[in-house]
């Protein structure tokens, strides 16, 4: 009988660690509903003609965090500047690195950099990093609950 009780209870338990799926997504895969989703996340309103290059989700962790490599029209930066983050967030004293792990993610790279982070609501804290990398304004996001 403390057999089976103990073999339901990691049963029970073990299903209880699935939190979700993981996603990784580039280029054509990235699309604008993708773009939506991170907006209804992290309250950054993406300027018209933004599009997403690479994307990451980390959903089967306790907790689940996002990164993302966006590239914003030139034309549009100071539109994307106009954002919370920007505004209220702190530029100075960032303790947590870009955190990302994949292979794309390099904001150390971008040139004329601005780095924000911010605490939102729930927990979660968001993290931006804009600029130009080979003429293009690039904006590196990350989203993590703590």
């Amino acid at each position: 009988m403390k057999c089976v009780a103990l073999l339901l209870m990691v049963l029970m338990f073990t299903g209880c660690l699935r939190f979700g799926d993981n996603i990784e997504l580039a280029g054509v895969n990235f699309t604008s509903e993708h773009l939506r989703k991170i907006s209804e996340r992290t309250g950054i309103r993406f300027p018209s003609g933004s599009q997403g290059i690479n994307y990451f989700y980390q959903g089967d962790a306790i907790d689940p965090s996002l990164a993302a490599k966006i590239e914003i029209p030139k034309v549009s930066r100071e539109e994307l500047l106009t954002n919370d983050v920007f505004k209220l967030g702190q530029s100075e004293g960032i303790n947590i690195h870009g955190g990302a792990t994949e292979e794309w993610w390099h904001p150390e790279t971008l040139s004329s950099r601005l780095h924000f982070i911010q605490e939102l609501p729930k927990s979660c804290i968001l993290e931006c990093i804009v600029g130009d990398e080979n003429g293009k304004l690039i904006l590196y996001l990350k989203w993590a609950t703590f």
